[in-house]
C-alpha cells in the first residue's frame, strides 16, 4: 500500500493518509516496510473473531 496512491483514490492530502497509516499501524494491523509502503497484517478467523467479540463487548458496555 502506497501512501500517495492511496490519497489520491480517496481524494485526500498524503498527511492523512500517513496519519492513518501509523493509527493502523500502533493497532497492529499493517506493518510499515521502508521503501515499500504498509502491508496489511494477516490475521486469523479466531483472532478476527476475537476482535469482533471484544468490540462488541465494548460497544455494549459504552452504550450502557
Amino acid at each position: 500500500m502506497v501512501e500517495s496512491r492511496v490519497a489520491k483514490q480517496l481524494g485526500v492530502g498524503q498527511p492523512t493518509v500517513r496519519e492513518a497509516l501509523v493509527a493502523l499501524e500502533h493497532q497492529g494491523l499493517v506493518v510499515r516496510k521502508t521503501n515499500q509502503g504498509c502491508i496489511v497484517t494477516s490475521l486469523t478467523r479466531d483472532e478476527i473473531s476475537q476482535i469482533l467479540k471484544i468490540r462488541a463487548s465494548l460497544r455494549c458496555w459504552l452504550l450502557s
